[in-house]
């Protein structure tokens, strides 16, 4: 990232900033709130880090209809159901060019037949196995996150990519596991972790998904 230093009580580093953003994103995953809420804060928190005009472009996003999303979901899990020994269930974030097109942001599910919650980098997610046909998302506002972040060479690039499409992946994918029937989710698994992040860097482990239903993340009793 290319941030610099700033004053706050004290200097921080680009380290502790960039900490401290993470931190936030998944406070505000765990918290459970509409997805637009959760956005609106951490634009609000990056602005303060990260003064810029752009950040307002970013405002004016639908967050809140994750139809189209909810929509590909369903069509992958009745048509290529979650395999019996899956244990992990990741939306990974990426950059991906699609049909020879422009770069841009989106995210793919996948499964693996390990998972760890304390895995802080999600590396059980790189051992998948289960990629069903018609993964990636084609996500519309992540494309969006992309192009307002890129549009220009003094565009916030990836001071803005970075949380707000772990952000968005975050609270949008939750939002999905809270409306879908966790039956559709479960395929033919008896238990599924579930996390969203970057291939190979930050990550957020969601919740896990039994015949009971959704147990979220951050709160009691979660392991």
């Amino acid at each position: 990232m290319n941030a610099e230093k700033i004053m706050t009580d004290h200097e921080l580093t680009e380290t502790e900033i960039w900490t401290d953003v993470f931190e936030k994103v998944v406070e505000l995953v765990n918290v459970g709130m509409p997805v637009s809420t959760g956005m609106a804060s951490i634009i609000d928190a990056c602005e303060i880090y990260f003064p810029h005009n752009d950040w307002e472009k970013f405002r004016h996003l639908e967050y809140d209809d994750i139809s189209g999303l909810s929509t590909w979901i369903t069509f992958i899990l009745k048509h290529d159901p979650v395999p019996a020994e899956t244990r992990g269930l990741w939306f990974g974030i990426f950059n991906a060019s699609h049909g020879g097109r422009q770069v841009t942001a989106d995210f793919y599910v996948s499964g693996s037949r390990v998972f760890s919650a304390a895995d802080a980098y999600c590396e059980w997610a790189r051992d998948a196995f289960y990629l069903p046909s018609g993964r990636l998302a084609h996500s519309d506002i992540l494309d969006a996150i992309y192009r307002i972040a890129y549009e220009s060479t003094e565009g916030l690039r990836d001071t803005a990519e970075y949380p707000l499409c772990l952000a968005y992946g975050g609270l949008a994918v939750k939002q999905l596991l809270l409306q879908l029937d966790h039956g559709l989710i479960l395929g033919n698994a008896l238990e599924l972790g579930v996390a969203v992040g970057f291939d190979e860097g930050d990550c957020i482990v969601l919740g896990v998904i039994d015949h009971m239903g959704f147990a979220p993340a951050g709160e009691p009793g979660f392991e």
